[in-house]
């Protein structure tokens, strides 16, 4: 098991896209890293408590993901492999 405060995980975080830029400048003061704004979500690298103190202190994230994987796939049969892969335990 990782230890809780090694930032190696990547998390994406959700809200309203008007709010993204206030969104990204709370996240930042709130970890004390960079956060930034991609597409209509702010992305982040932390460890699990990071992740957890999102969750808990950000006044205006609607959700905060934790990504488990990434990997393209162009159909329902490749995503359901690359799910397969994944170590689940």
């Amino acid at each position: 098991m990782m230890d809780a405060t090694t930032p190696n995980y990547r998390y994406v975080v959700t809200a309203d896209r008007t709010y993204l830029p206030l969104l990204e400048r709370e996240l930042t003061e709130l970890l004390g890293r960079a956060a930034t704004t991609k597409h209509q979500w702010v992305e982040f690298e932390g460890s699990l408590t990071d992740g957890y103190q999102a969750v808990l202190c950000s006044r205006i994230a609607s959700r905060v993901i934790l990504v488990l994987s990434e990997s393209e796939v162009e159909n329902q049969e490749e995503l359901y492999q690359e799910s397969m892969r994944f170590p689940w335990e």
